[in-house]
């Protein structure tokens, strides 16, 4: 079973609760100097969101953001990319969790449209 991105929209402004408000259009603007921040909306299976990740707090590396590591066969690799920056999952922030915390919001969460918004930094915006 893939994952089917059902929704793009850009992310406007994020409300008191850290919730982004979406607009419907295509286009997208950059928020800061470090890349864009946009919203898919993605479809999960009973696992996962056809992606795996890397970094966050406490990793091998230090602490890094989580970033999309790989896009799984089937997955949405026309809207996320590696080293995409995962900043929220259905309205819920993973700046500053563990992957692995990351990866049990994600397992937790019902099979049906998920909302996850990412920063996209500037070199794959150049892509």
């Amino acid at each position: 079973m893939g994952v089917v991105v059902l929704r793009r929209g850009e992310v406007s402004s994020v409300q008191k609760k850290g919730r982004p408000t979406k607009n419907q259009g295509p286009t997208q603007t950059p928020s800061t100097d470090t890349g864009q921040l946009l919203c898919v909306q993605l479809e999960k299976n009973s696992r996962d969101l056809g992606f795996s990740l890397e970094g966050g707090a406490d990793s091998n590396l230090g602490n890094r953001p989580l970033t999309v590591q790989k896009i799984f066969q089937g997955g949405p690799v026309d809207k996320m990319y590696p080293g995409d920056e995962v900043e929220e999952i259905e309205g819920v922030s993973v700046v500053g969790m563990r992957r692995m915390e990351a990866w049990t919001l994600i397992r937790k969460l019902p099979p049906g449209p998920v909302d996850v918004v990412l920063r996209r930094p500037l070199k794959n915006l150049e892509t």
